[in-house]
């Protein structure tokens, strides 16, 4: 789990980056973290960020059973034997 926490802070803080260049430039100057931070929040970017981050995790940990499926049919042919 310490993984995904450090995976989504990393990414999140490379999405706010973004957003602080994106409204300093709508702006026409620096707005500062603290202004970045609050917009993010009012304006729906941060809870949108943590659904589409959940339901990345939760596909990629789908895909990662869906690819184990095979080491686990070989383990049971191996303990069970074919009949």
């Amino acid at each position: 789990m310490k993984y995904h926490y450090h995976s989504y802070m990393k990414l999140q803080r490379k999405e706010l980056e973004e957003h602080k260049y994106y409204l300093s430039e709508r702006e026409g100057r620096d707005i500062g973290w603290e202004a970045t931070l609050i917009n993010w929040v009012e304006s729906g970017h941060a809870e949108r960020f943590n659904k589409a981050y959940l339901q990345h995790l939760n596909q990629a940990e789908r895909l990662a059973e869906l690819e184990d499926i095979p080491n686990k049919l070989i383990h049971i042919v191996l303990e069970d034997g074919l009949e």
